[in-house]
């Protein structure tokens, strides 16, 4: 509810008061005359009509590429790599067997994405602060989350078919005991690389609340005055 002391003042664009622009903003309304200017009641709930639509639509952003929460989010992409580079190795011992050679494959799609957010944290912190305002982090954008998101289902479906595989091939007695040494290693490596990664997308889900200032809590009649 706004009070009735508060209001959105019309600015005509022209003599005959055919048009009129609406500030954001609050004005005292107290001197306004309904008899004089018949208009003015619909003047003011337009203005503030215009005034809720731009809250609900528009967002400001800011990109902090040497916060703390980036630097974490980049080791942990490092670490990411090493990790899946890890399982890859191992699970190429046996030729991709007990993954079904799914394991390899992942690593690809997991090194591609984690390689194309590196390169875009970088070529952040060598941009300047004003080419970076209203940007918003590569790793804070909601596609870089979903594929998070995603690369952890795939690495779970991995972790699936390697117990799956192993106890197919326990039971027809045809397991080497290199084969076995190899699944015991690979399945813990993949469940730490699946908890990294949900830990990944929680922390960017963190990174773009905090990085994107929602319209309650902007102060309209200054935005953009800076």
């Amino acid at each position: 509810m706004i009070p009735e002391h508060w209001g959105c003042a019309a600015q005509p664009h022209d003599t005959a008061g055919d048009a009129a622009e609406c500030s954001v903003g609050r004005f005292l309304i107290n001197d306004h005359d309904p008899h004089h200017d018949p208009h003015g009641k619909s003047h003011i709930s337009h203005c503030w009509t215009s005034a809720n639509r731009l809250t609900t639509t528009m967002t400001v952003t800011e990109n902090h590429p040497f916060s703390a929460l980036t630097r974490q989010i980049e080791q942990m992409l490092w670490a990411s790599i090493i990790l899946s580079c890890a399982v890859a190795a191992v699970s190429l011992i046996n030729m991709g067997r007990l993954s079904l050679f799914m394991a390899p494959i992942i690593f690809g799609f997991t090194l591609l994405h984690h390689s194309i957010l590196l390169g875009l944290l970088s070529r952040d912190r060598k941009k300047t602060t004003e080419s970076l305002k209203g940007t918003l982090a590569p790793t804070a954008k909601k596609a870089s989350i979903i594929f998070m998101w995603i690369l952890a289902g795939l690495w779970c479906i991995v972790v699936l078919a390697v117990i799956i595989v192993s106890v197919l091939i326990m039971t027809m007695n045809d397991f080497e005991a290199w084969e076995k040494l190899a699944g015991m290693v690979e399945i813990p490596i993949e469940v730490a690389e699946i908890c990294l990664l949900i830990v990944l997308a929680v922390k960017c889900k963190k990174q773009r609340r905090n990085t994107m200032i929602q319209p309650a809590h902007v102060d309209w009649q200054h935005y953009g005055t800076a």
